[in-house]
């Protein structure tokens, strides 16, 4: 494969990751329309990772482990949420925050149901494999935290890309920052 075909090979696959899609579902007149409501700023990483952010944020707050939800249920008096361990919570109101990947497994129970166009985002968002389209795990993220002792790579560069082998290999570990 020529170089210039790497490197096109690479920005697709920085599209593919930023829209959350193949290249084929991509709108030509509103891929960026997201551009403007970019975080501003530098990027950073915690020094001893962002558990230390959560630890303080969850500071008094009761933590309840091996305690998964299997029904939501509200309505007028409230939220009550019952768990697989037979824990039952209720409470004026709730923030439900589970991964994507349980609320598509559908082990969650929600009473009354969740309106259709949560449904449709709930089934339309995330890992869809697609032959010949960003490897086998499309939306599937994976991020690995590395700290080094100095920047070896120089002053002034915060990113670096790999490039891939061929087409269907392009979204595998493509991009470091």
């Amino acid at each position: 494969m020529p170089h210039e075909h790497h490197i096109l090979n690479w920005h697709i696959a920085n599209l593919e990751y930023a829209n959350a899609a193949c290249m084929h579902e991509l709108s030509l007149a509103h891929w960026d329309q997201d551009d403007p409501n970019e975080l501003q700023g530098h990027h950073c990483f915690l020094p001893g990772g962002n558990l230390r952010l959560v630890t303080a944020l969850a500071e008094g707050v009761p933590v309840f482990y091996s305690t998964a939800a299997l029904q939501i249920a509200h309505g007028q008096n409230g939220v009550e949420v019952t768990c697989t361990n037979g824990k039952v919570f209720r409470a004026d109101v709730a923030l439900c925050t589970m991964p994507l990947g349980v609320l598509k497994s559908g082990s969650i129970q929600f009473e009354p149901e969740l309106p259709g166009r949560k449904q449709h985002a709930i089934r339309s968002l995330g890992p869809m494999p697609q032959e010949g389209c960003c490897g086998s795990e499309q939306g599937v993220t994976r991020t690995v935290a590395m700290l080094f002792p100095h920047a070896f790579w120089g002053d002034g560069i915060d990113t670096f890309g790999r490039v891939a082998d061929s087409t269907g290999r392009r979204g595998e570990y493509f991009l470091f920052y």
